[in-house]
């Protein structure tokens, strides 16, 4: 699916696959056909989406938590975050969760409700991503920005919470920018210092795993992880999950970044197409 521009998060599900684009989010069938737009171009683009049985769930820059039905129809607000920039929604059967861009991670009842604070921390520090296992959420914070608004080194950590926000711990810390993040199972993937690293969900000390994968995107099946890198051109990687035997899957490729799999194929966004390849 070519002729898009302005690509932004990318996610799937057994039948589509939904992407932003220049501020409105839309929906192709896996093997591609005719194009479905779910929601009109909002003037504050959404920065991530999460899926359930019946609904597209978004964040927006302007403080909300919003969801729109899988087939098309009215979108309605979740929660609003009180002005503040949210981030990295996911979804389970109640519940959203979310991250504002003052730290703090909140739940709201999935049918729309106020919010619950399960875990704040520094205003000078910022959350980059979050994922679930259903029990308990995981997240990376870059670090501490210092006065001039670059990170200062080595001050970023991986944390995890239960969705109750009870037995909160950091997992790992003096990390250089922690950012991506990838779960599967007992093991947190993720992005630090250009590379990328593993880790159990119990915490530990992070195993580089492809210390120079610089990557764009990143999504594992548990048994290999993909990723995108590069620019102009870019490329899709793959290895086996303890980053031994890194490959190229597609060359060529202009600015490549999200990235999402299934069961056969690897999906992603490019600058101007969204794209499927098999594993």
């Amino acid at each position: 699916m070519s002729g898009i521009t302005n690509i932004g998060p990318l996610v799937v599900d057994a039948k589509s696959v939904y992407w932003v684009s220049d501020g409105a989010i839309s929906k192709v069938p896996l093997d591609g056909g005719q194009v479905t737009q779910l929601l009109a171009a909002q003037r504050t683009a959404p920065t991530s989406l999460a899926l359930d049985s019946k609904y597209v769930y978004f964040t927006l820059n302007a403080g909300v938590v919003g969801r729109v039905p899988l087939d098309g129809g009215q979108a309605s607000t979740v929660v609003r975050g009180g002005g503040s920039a949210t981030g990295g929604v996911v979804v389970d059967p109640k519940a959203v969760y979310f991250f504002t861009s003052n730290n703090l991670v909140a739940r709201a009842p999935v049918d729309g409700g106020s919010a619950v604070e399960l875990s704040s921390g520094p205003t000078d520090s910022n959350i980059f991503n979050i994922v679930s296992d259903g029990s308990t959420l995981f997240w990376t914070n870059r670090g501490i920005l210092a006065k001039d608004g670059s990170l200062q080194p080595q001050s970023g950590h991986v944390v995890r919470i239960s969705i109750n926000g009870e037995d909160r711990k950091t997992l790992a810390t003096k990390l250089d920018d922690p950012n991506l993040i990838a779960l599967w199972k007992d093991v947190l993937y993720f992005q630090v210092g250009g590379g990328i690293a593993g880790m159990s969900v119990t915490g530990g000390t992070p195993k580089p795993l492809v210390p120079q994968a610089a990557p764009n995107g990143l999504a594992t099946d548990g048994v290999s992880l993909y990723w995108t890198t590069g620019s102009s051109p870019g490329r899709v990687m793959r290895s086996t999950v303890d980053g031994s035997n890194a490959s190229t899957l597609v060359a060529d490729l202009g600015l490549p970044a999200a990235i999402a799999v299934d069961g056969t194929s690897v999906y992603f966004a490019t600058r101007d197409a969204i794209m499927k390849n098999p594993k």
